[in-house]
Formats: C-alpha cells, structure tokens, sequence
C-alpha cells in the first residue's frame, strides 16, 4: 500500500484534513469506514481499511489520485518544516497520544 493513502487516512481520523476530507468523501460518499474512523474509530484495522479504500479508488480514477495527491503535498508546505506524520503498526497499541506545542502540565 503506497503510505500517501495510509497519511490520508490518519489526517481524516485526526479530523485535520478540511479541504481533503471534503475531497475524499465526495469520491467515497457511501463508506462505511469513513463514516466509522471520522465518529472515532482509530483502531490500526479500521485506518488501513480506509487507506485501501482511498487507495483503490485513486489506482481507479487518475483524477482523483492527482487531485488527492496535489491537496496533500500543498497542505503538508502550508505546515512548513514543523510537520510530522505518525504510524503505528502493531496490534499491541491500546491507547496512543500524539502532541504538539504542550504548554504546561500533562498527566495520564
């Protein structure tokens, strides 16, 4: 699975994604695992589920590859250098925290 398709899908979960949300689910508008990860499952599965369905109808639709490649890359420069993109590939993660710019105290 190319990784563009899994960072989509966790900037979709991460509810990040404005412009490329509004993208993805106009193309995949009857998805039930956009529908799941956008409510709040971010299990591993039910993310590269999502990845595969956007990869599959990118690898069908030169269009909307391009354009879901192009929407990417421009929002990934419009965080400058300060971006970063996370993946967690084990089935032994239960809860996951990622952080940016904490100020204070954290406590879990």
């Amino acid at each position: 699975m190319d990784p563009l398709f899994t960072a989509v899908a966790v900037a979709l979960v991460g509810k990040s994604a404005g412009a490329l949300f509004d993208l993805v689910s106009s193309k995949i508008k009857a998805s039930r695992m956009l529908a799941r990860v956008t409510s709040g499952d971010s299990q591993p599965n039910s993310i590269r589920e999502l990845a595969g369905e956007i990869e599959k109808f990118a690898t069908s639709d030169s269009t909307f590859d391009q354009q879901i490649r192009a929407l990417f890359a421009s929002q990934a420069v419009d965080q400058g250098n300060e971006s970063a993109a996370n993946s967690v590939q084990s089935s032994h993660v239960q809860k996951l925290v990622q952080a940016r710019d904490i100020n204070g105290d954290v406590t879990l």
